[in-house]
């Protein structure tokens, strides 16, 4: 038997077969490529962009976070709704305005190595606008830990 004529006859079925698809590599390469740097790209802003929420809400420890931070606002939130009243349906919406007052040594307002602070916040429930005092102390020794108490309240 023939090799070379059986050879020649495969290779003349498998070309009739692929004579209408083409592989255009460069094509592929380029798209792959153009793929490839959009993932790589949008996975740098979702990188970016969760460094940069998740740096807004913490604090720096043995730095007392100033009234307006983030860090303060989110915990404010969170503490109004675990509260009592949040159990029984107010809901802390938005924290408007936040400001610093410091009773007992009032240079000490912006104070980064301060023992506590003394704020007070313009809230929005659903309830409607209510106002909060609260203080910011340190919950441990370490200074890792920030508590909130709410001292006076109009909810």
């Amino acid at each position: 038997m023939d090799f070379t004529a059986v050879f020649l006859y495969l290779k003349e079925a498998i070309s009739k077969r692929l004579a209408g698809r083409s592989i255009d590599v460069t094509g592929a390469l380029k798209t792959g490529l153009g793929r490839g740097a959009i993932a790589v790209a949008l996975t740098l802003v979702l990188f970016a962009g969760y460094a940069f929420i998740r740096g807004g809400v913490r604090f720096k420890p043995g730095h007392m976070p100033q009234c307006e931070s983030p860090f303060t606002r989110g915990l404010l939130t969170k503490v109004v709704n675990e509260s009592i009243a949040g159990q029984q349906g107010i809901k802390l919406l938005q924290v408007d305005e936040v400001a610093d007052f410091a009773v007992r040594a009032p240079a000490t307002s912006g104070d980064l190595h301060a023992e506590f602070r003394n704020c007070s916040a313009f809230v929005r429930t659903n309830a409607g606008r209510a106002i909060l005092f609260f203080q910011l102390t340190w919950g441990s020794p370490k200074k890792d830990e920030v508590w909130l108490e709410i001292t006076e309240s109009s909810l």
